[in-house]
């Protein structure tokens, strides 16, 4: 994650519900403690502010747990797909709300997409000379 990047929870914190939609202003480092198991954890926090609130304004700051929020991918990124026993390089054409588009190249030259929703385990395979409309629609957007 870094600064500027959009993120969004993963579960119900505090007040906020799954799902929300946040702009990272800070990333802070909370130090290292050692767990009962012996492991060490490095915790970070995220000081974040809602899309569209200026990051230099420090009343709307509000601070998250980092393991909670899931960054949110933009167009053109590139994004691993694991497909037929290999990772297949992947890039995002699209993003609506949790959900994202990524097109991935085989071996044989053809390109295939997958629907991946950032909030829930598992995607959808979609080819891309038919897409769902609200896809084709963003795409053309």
């Amino acid at each position: 994650m870094k600064v500027c990047s959009h993120v969004v929870l993963d579960r119900d914190w505090s007040s906020y519900e799954r799902g929300t939609r946040f702009v990272v202003a800070e990333i802070i480092p909370c130090g290292q403690f050692t767990m009962a198991d012996g492991k060490t954890a490095n915790p970070v926090n995220l000081r974040v502010v809602f899309p569209g609130q200026s990051i230099q304004d420090k009343f709307s700051h509000r601070t998250i747990p980092a393991e909670y929020a899931v960054e949110v991918p933009r167009e053109g990124d590139q994004w691993n797909v694991e497909a037929n026993q290999g990772v297949r390089d992947g890039t995002v054409m699209a993003v609506i709300d949790t959900e994202v588009l990524v097109e991935y190249e085989m071996p044989n030259g053809k390109t295939y997409g997958r629907i991946i929703d950032l909030l829930k385990p598992g995607y959808r395979s979609v080819p891309m000379y038919n897409l769902p409309a609200k896809w084709k629609r963003e795409l053309l957007a």
